[in-house]
């Protein structure tokens, strides 16, 4: 394995796993961003069954994959969803990759900070994820694709929580808290690259949120054209969109090294979109 890493170095293939957010408490949602460079003719060969690498770790979707070519160089993107079920600094798998040369990697892998204690000015304990609820039984003739999904998920989700033997209680509803700001997220501590990261998925989400179309596959290009078709307050920051995506490709994939300056001034762009033209309407507002 040594030796194929050493080559991988040497010709420029490099992995790397990163965490967004960098902090998170059990049961919240987190994203392992996986990217790795190499040669534009060459692909990324991963087994899904690598991650999560144990049962401390809950997948909840992916891998999606992105591509993008730089000249003779080329960046592919693997993103999971998971949470954790334990506290304390979890570090990332070192995942073991290949490409379609037969080249083997590992990936660099950071950490994340899962939090599962009260904090010192907490005085009542917060509240944490549940099992699924199961729908309704609506009869075998009845029951929608749907319905089936989320049951799996239940209990699939449950069987983990019973195989840590944890115990959580939850409110029936609770809401989403609002996430923080990507401009707090940075003078938090937050590193360029998972900025970047958390930016690009954030303006995505929120958009294909709006326009009511999902679109995880597309390229960054494309995708912006289709916000443009889509119309609205999306297809209005069109442009604003397509400058940020590509600040955030170049940071996470290129190894652009931007200023703080420059950091600063991409959340905060970021953040006057998501707070402004693609902030979630009030049931009556016009899209």
């Amino acid at each position: 394995m040594i030796p194929a890493l050493l080559a991988a170095l040497a010709l420029g293939q490099q992995a790397t796993l990163l965490a967004a957010p960098e902090r998170a408490r059990i049961g919240e949602p987190i994203t392992w961003t996986l990217v790795v460079e190499h040669d534009v003719d060459e692909r990324v060969v991963l087994e899904d069954d690598a991650v999560p690498p144990d049962d401390s770790w809950v997948l909840l979707s992916g891998p999606t994959r992105v591509r993008v070519r730089d000249g003779e160089r080329a960046f592919t993107r693997l993103e999971w969803e998971v949470f954790s079920l334990e506290p304390g600094t979890r570090a990332l798998p070192s995942l073991a990759l290949g490409l379609s040369s037969g080249l083997e990697l590992e990936a660099l892998a950071g950490a994340v900070e899962v939090e599962g204690e009260l904090a010192p000015e907490e005085d009542a304990p917060r509240p944490t994820l549940e099992p699924l609820a199961a729908p309704a039984d609506e009869g075998p003739s009845s029951l929608r694709s749907a319905g089936l999904a989320l049951g799996a998920a239940a209990a699939v989700l449950t069987g983990v929580v019973l195989l840590r033997r944890r115990r959580r209680t939850a409110p029936a509803a609770q809401p989403a808290e609002p996430q923080p700001s990507l401009l707090t997220l940075l003078e938090g501590g937050a590193s360029a690259e998972a900025l970047a990261a958390t930016l690009s998925t954030r303006l995505r989400e929120r958009v294909d949120g709006l326009q009511a179309s999902a679109r995880p596959g597309l390229l960054d290009g494309e995708w912006v054209a289709a916000v443009r078709a889509g119309g609205g307050p999306a297809a209005a920051e069109a442009d604003a969109l397509e400058r940020l995506l590509a600040w955030a490709d170049r940071v996470e994939f290129a190894a652009e090294r931007p200023s703080r300056f420059a950091l600063e001034e991409a959340a905060t762009e970021a953040d006057r979109l998501l707070e402004g033209p693609l902030a979630p309407q009030s049931p009556g507002g016009a899209l």
